[in-house]
């Protein structure tokens, strides 16, 4: 396939950053249960507001260490929170759920590999009758199912045998898009840098365009990450480096505005926000010039979009949720009630109606919660309220142990 880079406009100015008292719009923060354990992580929501996730489950006695289950998927639909149940291992993620109700995601099972028992992921899909393994094929191992739209296909990535130009068969991770005719697995960048490289597959719209990324050799010799755009035309195109190296796009909405995360000439990741009609690249502001990290996880077809910023030193990382819309960059913990007892922490995912999904801190235990909007004045909450800052507790550390960072990915 063709490749084509597309040039950039960097927007600097028109951003406003509001925090503390500035006015916004306030949300209403609905706790979204459990399932019977102490943690819960809130990942998808649709038009209709139902939400998918995982939590874990009740400890087996009293002060011990070992659980029913570690995690399991949840649904949340009409106030009521639901066990979508286990997998191979007695364990499910859910990440995402359309307007018809298709939830998937993916789950750990013990498979023969090269005659040795191995722990894979396989991507999931969460029907009521349990959750099933998604069909990618023969010889697809280590396998999730990412992001899905409307026409209900879907994305992700899995490890495949791909052919070297010598005829030797190397394992790759490619991109893939599901739907009812099939799969197609997704090329890397560049027909030059070998087969070996990695290609992953993130988000789709409701026109089938993928948005994804794909290691690549830089001119330092080191590998990086190209943000893909798959068109399904003749071309492939590329979302413009800021300044670095490595270039993660998350989300696509039905407007083809991209949002992700990319690498500055510092080295510094930030959030983005890529137009590609108009081939306009806006980088979002940090909370703090000190703390130089962030990403933009979704982005609805209003042009809202989600993510996490650093708020804390890299040391003891600790993040928090914000909201770009209509040129303003905002931090959800400034736009609900002062005494909410909540931290929002991480934010996954925002729909059509503006209802937000993530991760916070409340009483102590990290809870997954729903952001309704309201449309009332926002509180001026100018003493700071010391029970909504969660302590110590940092929901990214919890994600890097479960493993559900998924900016480079191991093969097997």
């Amino acid at each position: 396939m063709k490749k084509t880079i597309l040039a950039k406009t960097l927007i600097a100015t028109a951003i406003t950053f509001s925090i503390g008292t500035v006015a916004a719009a306030p949300y209403d923060v609905i706790e979204l249960g459990d399932l019977g354990g102490e943690q819960s992580f809130g990942w998808g929501v649709n038009l209709q507001g139902d939400v998918v996730g995982y939590a874990n489950g009740p400890l087996l006695t009293e002060g011990g260490t070992e659980r029913e289950f570690n995690l399991h998927a949840f649904s949340f639909t009409n106030s009521v929170i639901s066990d979508l149940g286990a997998f191979g291992e007695n364990n499910s993620f859910a990440f995402k759920i359309n307007d018809s109700g298709l939830i998937i995601g993916y789950g750990f099972d013990i498979v023969d590999v090269d005659g040795n028992d191995s722990l894979q992921e396989f991507a999931l899909t969460f029907p009521s009758s349990g959750p099933e393994k998604l069909d990618l094929g023969d010889g697809v191992i280590n396998s999730r199912a990412i992001n899905l739209n409307n026409a209900n296909q879907i994305v992700g990535f899995g490890v495949i045998n791909v052919a070297e130009p010598d005829g030797t068969e190397v394992r790759a991770f490619r991109g893939y898009v599901h739907s009812d005719t099939g799969v197609e697995f997704l090329p890397p960048f560049g027909d030059d840098q070998g087969t070996a490289f990695d290609a992953y597959a993130t988000a789709i719209n409701d026109s089938g365009v993928v948005v994804g990324w794909s290691e690549f050799l830089t001119e330092r010799n080191s590998v990086g990450a190209k943000a893909l755009i798959y068109n399904f035309s003749s071309e492939i195109l590329e979302v413009p480096a800021i300044g670095g190296f490595e270039n993660y796009p998350t989300d696509i909405n039905n407007n083809n505005i991209v949002v992700g995360r990319a690498q500055d000439e510092d080295g510094f990741f930030r959030a983005f926000v890529y137009d590609l009609a108009t081939e306009t690249m806006t980088e979002l502001p940090y909370i703090n010039s000190s703390f130089r990290d962030a990403v933009a996880n979704a982005v609805n077809d209003n042009g809202q979009v989600v993510g996490n910023t650093l708020a804390s030193p890299l040391t003891v990382p600790k993040y928090a949720g914000f909201l770009y819309s209509e040129g303003q960059f905002q931090i959800l913990n400034d736009l609900v009630a002062c005494d909410s007892g909540w931290d929002l922490q991480l934010v996954n995912d925002i729909s059509n109606s503006g209802e937000i999904v993530g991760v916070g801190i409340y009483e102590g235990d990290v809870r997954a919660f729903k952001l309704v909007p309201t449309g009332d004045p926002i509180e001026d909450c100018s003493e700071p309220d010391s029970d909504s800052s969660g302590g110590a507790i940092t929901v990214y550390g919890l994600l890097s142990l479960f493993g559900l960072l998924m900016f480079r990915r191991r093969k097997m």
